[in-house]
């Protein structure tokens, strides 16, 4: 197939083939996809992932004990808190971990991450 635009200088049609067309339409496309793709700001990474989440002592001992299957009434008789102190140091610690973008929503996943930083052995 044949395109037929015209000369700028004589204002003829000219002949041009479509292979011809489609090319400098492609090249057009391309040059205008390179400079969208200049213009956008550049991927942002990640930050990287805390290896060992400061936690304070009490959140740290709460959660080992919390992890390791006790409940916040037994961690209370034991530390001499109250359990509503127990639950407050518990949802700091997952807080902490939201924040950090590793979740520890239940038992198993504050265990899973108390490990992954140190704080407790497999």
């Amino acid at each position: 197939m044949v395109s037929k635009p015209q000369s700028e200088e004589s204002g003829r049609d000219v002949a041009v083939p479509a292979s011809v067309a489609n090319w400098k339409e492609n090249e057009r496309a391309s040059r205008a996809r390179k400079r969208s793709l200049d213009r956008r700001p550049p991927d942002r990474e990640e930050p990287p992932l805390t290896p060992n989440l400061p936690l304070s002592g009490r959140e740290e001992t709460v959660g080992m004990l919390f992890a390791e299957g006790h409940t916040a009434e037994e961690i209370g008789l034991v530390l001499g808190l109250s359990v509503e102190t127990i639950r407050a140091y518990l949802v700091r610690a997952r807080l902490k971990y939201k924040n950090a973008g590793r979740p520890a929503t239940d038992k198993l996943q504050l265990r899973a991450r108390l490990v992954e930083d140190g704080y407790l052995d497999e």
